[in-house]
């Protein structure tokens, strides 16, 4: 691992700890891993940029704004829970977004567009 993403992956993790969940415009250069983490305020990926594959797996989410966000590989969703709100996300063609329309909240959940 080099020292850019050693540097970017701390810098993710000291925003998690603050519950800094603003990830507005943010660019993921590496897999992006927000496994069993509990977002206790609104999240906001809104226009951020996923280079390799994003895991959400078993992820709580109060609300999320994934507005204009771009996933260039593969985004796993597998148990992730949504309690309010999840704006719509723009998925890179030839990649699939895997498990996001079984995942058993969102089938539960209206406000999902």
């Amino acid at each position: 691992m080099d020292k850019d993403t050693e540097l970017f992956e701390q810098k993710l993790k000291e925003k998690l700890v603050k519950k800094d969940f603003n990830f507005r415009g943010y660019f993921f250069p590496e897999w992006a891993i927000f496994e069993n983490i509990e977002f206790e305020e609104a999240v906001d990926f809104s226009g951020a940029t996923f280079q390799k594959d994003a895991a959400f797996y078993e992820a709580t989410f109060q609300s999320a704004n994934f507005s204009g966000a771009t996933f260039q590989k593969d985004a796993y969703f597998s148990g992730a829970t949504l309690r309010e709100r999840v704006t719509s996300m723009k998925i890179q063609k030839n990649h699939e977004l895997h498990t996001l329309l079984n995942a058993s909240i969102i089938q539960q959940n209206p406000y999902i567009n």
